[in-house]
């Protein structure tokens, strides 16, 4: 390495070095009343989801595992042939309503 190259290569190392020593001096933290000001929003936010939480949960039916020798049904295609889905139970819906739709016409499904 020449004595110019080898000169270059120290003046850009403690350049680095003292651009990365300022840099550190001068990051600042949040301030404490921002702080507050943050867990004042989170607690509001949080407030506020459960408030639109929903108050009532119905549970319509829980769906048992298949039996260990299921009969076909003829609910196969051949896309669910190919990819290997299967109709493992089917819900009868003649029974009574679950819950009043006119009460409760939004119902989410999971």
């Amino acid at each position: 390495m020449k004595k110019s190259a080898k000169k270059l290569w120290i003046g850009s190392v403690l350049l680095a070095l003292i651009a990365l020593t300022a840099a550190a001096w001068t990051v600042q933290g949040v301030s404490q009343s921002d702080f507050e000001i943050l867990q004042a929003d989170n607690l509001a936010l949080q407030q506020q989801v459960a408030a639109a939480a929903p108050v009532q949960v119905v549970q319509a039916g829980q769906l048992a595992p298949p039996p260990v020798d299921a009969q076909p049904t003829g609910w196969d295609t051949p896309e669910s042939v190919r990819s290997g889905l299967k109709l493992f139970a089917t819900y009868d819906s003649s029974g009574p309503d679950a819950w009043d739709v006119e009460a409760h016409p939004l119902v989410f499904f999971t």
